[in-house]
Parts: structure tokens; sequence; C-alpha cells
């Protein structure tokens, strides 16, 4: 399965940024990777979830409500956005409407501030803006007022990404640290043999097959970060046998066996920490393109949405990794 991975990769790669003057199958591609990006944004809150519930501690009827609430806030996003794209399209207002209000119904029904005990990020920094927010794309709705309802959406919404862009971090930590933790049993292993080889080397005089396996065990030794083994011959130290050396051989090996295991997580660690900072940037490039799609600038419409797609382009290639080196 893993030489498959440089083809689904190239095949992302084909979906390309949207060009200036872009013809409507661009906005397509701009929708299919901001729909790829809450898919991936939501199976981040999922995997930490999970986590958190395995980790117990805290409240898990309120972990579970701000799950909610955050799944909440990537469908109200992907709502709005589909709005926005629509009005782009020059499509009319009248078929939108429905749409909008979605999103203005929601809004005034998202409440963050009383699910803030997710092990992650407070709301409470951004109620206010979503509060108020709401509250002028009611009003706007309530009068009738398509174009500014939708104007009037993009500071809450944009309060929103704030909260997402302000829980990534303790996400990431909270996925990061429990590879870390399955991680410590190799690392431990090759540790444990470490000590086991130690004690039979002591025992053991210099030669040049024992100073190779010595030299060997160390190496593995400083992958997995670990110090040296000390060699200090006992005054009665005996000349090593084939025997011996063939059991400081199999502890070496031993050694070795766990240490790919160790460097298995390391990719892992990585590969997650690669895509949290693809995910970072694609919500940053989020913000731009709602503002440019808020806009009457093709230019910068295109411009914006461009720089979107290779950012969302980036998660999608970096969560295939991970899944790779997840299995």
């Amino acid at each position: 399965m893993r030489r498959a991975l440089p083809f689904f990769l190239a095949a992302l790669a084909a979906c390309g940024p949207v060009r200036k003057g872009a013809p409507e199958p661009e906005f397509d591609v701009y929708l299919e990777h901001f729909a790829a990006v809450r898919t991936e944004g939501a199976d981040i809150y999922l995997r930490a979830s999970s986590v958190a519930d395995e980790l117990g501690g805290g409240n898990k009827d309120e972990r579970r409500k701000a799950l909610e609430a955050r799944l909440e806030a990537l469908r109200l996003i992907d709502r709005y956005n589909k709005v926005l794209v629509g009005m782009a399209r020059g499509e009319d207002p009248k078929h939108l409407k429905s749409g909008m209000k979605a999103v203005g119904s929601r809004l005034s029904a998202y409440r963050p501030s009383a699910q803030t005990t997710f092990a992650f990020a407070s709301a409470v920094p951004y109620v206010g803006v979503l509060v108020s927010g709401a509250g002028y794309v009611q009003e706007a709705l309530a009068k009738r007022r398509f174009v500014k309802a939708v104007r009037e959406a993009q500071k809450p919404i944009d309060a929103i990404l704030d909260l997402l862009l302000l829980d990534s971090e303790p996400l990431e930590t909270v996925l990061v640290t429990q590879v870390e933790r399955e991680q410590d049993a190799p690392r431990a292993a090759v540790d444990s043999l470490g000590s086991r080889f130690y004690r039979k080397l002591q025992e053991l005089k210099a030669t040049p097959e024992l100073g190779e396996l010595l030299g060997a065990h160390n190496s593995l030794r400083e992958a997995a970060s670990l110090g040296p083994i000390p060699y200090a011959p006992k005054p009665a130290a005996e000349m090593p046998t084939t025997a011996d050396l063939d059991h400081l051989a199999v502890l070496k090996d031993e050694a070795e066996v766990n240490l790919r295991e160790y460097r298995d997580f390391q990719v892992r660690i990585g590969a997650e920490k690669a895509l949290f900072e693809r995910y970072r940037e694609a919500l940053r490039a989020a913000k731009a393109a709602l503002a440019a799609l808020n806009k009457e600038s093709e230019a910068e419409r295109a411009a914006a949405t461009g720089a979107f797609n290779a950012q969302a382009l980036g998660v999608r290639q970096e969560a295939l990794r991970l899944r790779e080196a997840n299995k």
C-alpha cells in the first residue's frame, strides 16, 4: 500500500489553484478543497476527543458538547462559503436566500462559551463578536437585505475560524502526546536490553569483536535518545567465548527490532505535526478567501481562493501521509 501514496499525492496535485478570471469549474475545485479541509478538521476533533475519553478526567458530557460545537462550527463555515461562492458565480440571490437563512439561524444558535472544557481553547474572547454579529445578520435578514446579511456574517464567521485556530495547538498536543506515550514502550525495551548488555559486558575483557558489538549497540541507543553503555570490565573479567558474543549479538538484534518500532512512532509524530502545520495555514487561508469572496474584485477572489487551494492541497497530502504512517 505504501507504493500507492505517491500516486494519490500526484492526483491531488492535479487540482490546481484558481486562476485570474477562472471559469466556473475552478469554483468547484475550490469547494472540493474546502470540503476536504472541513472533513480533516472534523477528523482531528474526533480523534482528539477519543483520546481525551480514553485518558479520562474532566467532564465527558462537557467534552461531547464541545465536540458538537466545533463540528457545528465547521458545518457553519462550509454553508457560508457556499453562499459566497454562489454570489461570486453571479447566481440569483433568491436561490441563495435559504442557505443564508440557515447560516443566520445557526449563527444565532451557536454558543461555544458553554463548551470550553474540551481540553482545548477557551471561546470567551470570541463570544461578543459571535453574539453581536449573529444579531446583525438576523436583523438584515428580517429586513430582507440579503447582501448586507452576507456581509455582516463575515465577522462572526471569522471569530469562529479564530476559535478553531486557537484550538489547534492544544489539539496537536493531545494527539502527539498520545503517540509519545505509545512510543515509550519500545524505547524502554531498547534501554532494558542495554542494561542486560551492560551487565554481561563487564564480565568480559576487551576484544575487537566485543568493541564492534558495543559500538553497534550504542549507535542504536543514540538513535533512541539514550546514553551510551559504559565499559569498565571487572578485574576478574574473562576473554569472551563464542557463546558470550552470540548472547550480546542477540541483545543487540533485539534492540534493533525495538528501535525500528520506535522510529515508526517518530514518523507518526512528524506526520501529525506536519498535518497540524498545514491545517493552521489552511484556516488562515480560509479567512482570506472568505474575505475576498465578499468583495467584487475578480483578481482578489482568484488570488485568495488559489492560495487556499494550495494550503488545502497540503492538508490533504499530509493527511494521506499520516494515514500511511499509522498503518
